[in-house]
């Protein structure tokens, strides 16, 4: 896949989901699936993506245990053992739009820390290839559309 391509693409739920079922059809020794969320995404939206992310797979692909977490924090604690792993597909969520207005802090500064952190969210997704995937999620990425409601 082309960089540019990469960088511009803005994916809804499904076919993030029909991306992560083909390779794990084209990669059966691959028991777990890694979703990391760079940019601010509650425990509780976490556990909704996982439930309905796991209620997907689960007819085509039952033998997957699935986590949601968010990508900063794993970078710090996980990234260098993934490295080494075989048996893990690790699926980099960046937001196609980010909050740029908190009280007390130029627009600036904030503007500069999502620049590093999608920086950061694309250089994990580059050295974990060919066993990552990455998009880009807009603002129908939400809550109804990743609940167990909409399935």
């Amino acid at each position: 896949m082309a960089a540019a391509e990469v960088e511009q693409r803005v994916s809804d739920p499904e076919p993030i989901c029909a991306e992560i079922v083909a390779y794990l059809c084209n990669n059966p020794r691959t028991r777990f699936v890694e979703v990391l969320c760079y940019g601010l995404a509650s425990a509780s939206h976490r556990q909704s993506v996982r439930d309905w992310l796991a209620s997907r797979l689960a007819p085509r692909i039952p033998i997957v245990s699935i986590d949601v977490v968010q990508g900063e924090e794993w970078n710090h604690s996980v990234y260098q053992a993934a490295v080494q792993t075989e048996d893990t597909l690790y699926v980099v969520l960046v937001l196609q739009k980010y909050c740029c207005e908190v009280e007390g802090i130029s627009k600036g500064t904030i503007c500069g820390n999502i620049r590093m952190l999608q920086a950061i969210a694309r250089a994990t997704y580059e050295t974990l290839l060919p066993k990552a995937l990455y998009f880009k999620v807009g603002d129908d990425f939400s809550k109804d559309k990743v609940s167990l409601d909409a399935a």
